[in-house]
Formats: structure tokens, sequence, C-alpha cells
């Protein structure tokens, strides 16, 4: 139960502190908790920088790369599923890393 909590605490931290956009998109109804649990697990050990890009990059349809298929741009309750091959974190990182401000969908 311990776990539960603090994983629980960590999640809303990120989401206040560092995620703006996923914040208000939860606010807003336009993503679920999961994905904004998503959001604060894939930006974990991302600067800052780099955070509100992946942020704006999923939740603003306005961005110049705006993923195809995001939560913002669906109904809350229909999932982002990660592709064949996604590799979560590292995947996401590796794409920052190398520039590439673009992680693997479906659905989109």
């Amino acid at each position: 139960m311990d776990r539960a909590a603090g994983a629980l605490l960590t999640d809303a931290h990120a989401l206040t502190a560092c995620l703006p956009r996923s914040l208000a998109a939860l606010q807003a109804g336009t993503v679920s908790w999961a994905h904004a649990r998503t959001m604060a697990d894939q930006t974990t050990g991302l600067d800052p920088d780099a955070t509100a890009a992946l942020e704006a990059h999923f939740l603003d349809p306005t961005a110049p790369d705006a993923a195809r298929g995001c939560p913002a741009g669906q109904d809350a309750g229909v999932p982002v599923q990660p592709g064949p091959g996604a590799g979560g974190n590292a995947t996401i990182r590796k794409a920052w890393k190398n520039g590439t401000p673009k992680a693997s969908r479906t659905g989109g």
C-alpha cells in the first residue's frame, strides 16, 4: 500500500511541478489519469526543455510536429497504444537525444 501511495504522490508532483500541459489536459478531461501517468513516466529524467517539447508534441495540436492521433485530439477513453518495437522511456529518450521528437504509435 505504501508503494502505491508513493507512486501516486510522485505522479502528482510531476504533473504539478513539471507537466503543465498534461495537468491542464487532465483537468479538462482531454486525457485520462492513465495518459497523465504515462506522460509523467515518459518524461522522468528529461531536462525541462525536452519535457516541454514532448508535452507539446503529444498535447498541443498546433505544435509544428504534433502527434497524429494524440490523446488531446481523441476521445479521452481511446488510449494511444505503443506500436511494435516501441521501447518506452528508452525509445523516447533516444529519439530526443537524436533530435527526433517522434514516438511509435498506432491508430493515428
